[in-house]
């Protein structure tokens, strides 16, 4: 498994395995962020996909983060 390798390595953070794979389908994550890059493109919808993922993952992970 993936998150297995990345444990191994100092200097990074790996959530419990079970926030993998919800990820890829929640509100927000991986699916949401692919159909908003692909699949119905436009600038301000793309923008607002990449923060809202952004926040997601910042929320998923417990670490407070200042996102750009």
């Amino acid at each position: 498994m993936v998150i297995d390798l990345i444990r191994e390595f100092e200097g990074y953070y790996v959530s419990n395995y079970r926030y993998e794979f919800p990820l890829i389908r929640i509100q927000d994550g991986i699916m949401d962020l692919e159909k908003a890059l692909i699949d119905d493109w436009s600038p301000i919808r793309t923008d607002l996909a990449v923060k809202r993922f952004q926040q997601r993952v910042t929320k998923m992970s417990g670490h407070k983060m200042k996102l750009n």
